[in-house]
């Protein structure tokens, strides 16, 4: 899973562990991941940020998130299984 933010940065969220070199283990292990019905994530959540080679909070900036799931996102021609936008705001 990818989340694409306002800013035009990218975090990602589920990956079977040891396939990235800065691999110090994703938030959610793929295989793990694969079996969820549903996924909550809170304002706090981090995601691994490739360009940074960490991990970063991902809600930061207000404004319109992309959400897509599917298997080896990181390529521009890479297949989905699913894609959803979330808007995230400070407002309260």
């Amino acid at each position: 899973m990818v989340i694409n933010t306002p800013d035009a940065r990218s975090f990602y969220i589920a990956w079977d562990s040891g396939t990235n070199p800065e691999d110090s283990g994703p938030p959610v292990a793929g295989g793990t991941f694969e079996k969820m019905q549903m996924m909550t994530l809170g304002a706090a959540t981090q995601g691994y940020d490739p360009e940074r080679r960490r991990l970063g909070r991902i809600f930061n900036t207000p404004g319109d998130y992309e959400i897509i799931v599917g298997e080896w996102l990181d390529g521009d021609e890479a297949p989905w299984q699913g894609y959803c936008r979330v808007r995230y705001s400070t407002k309260k």
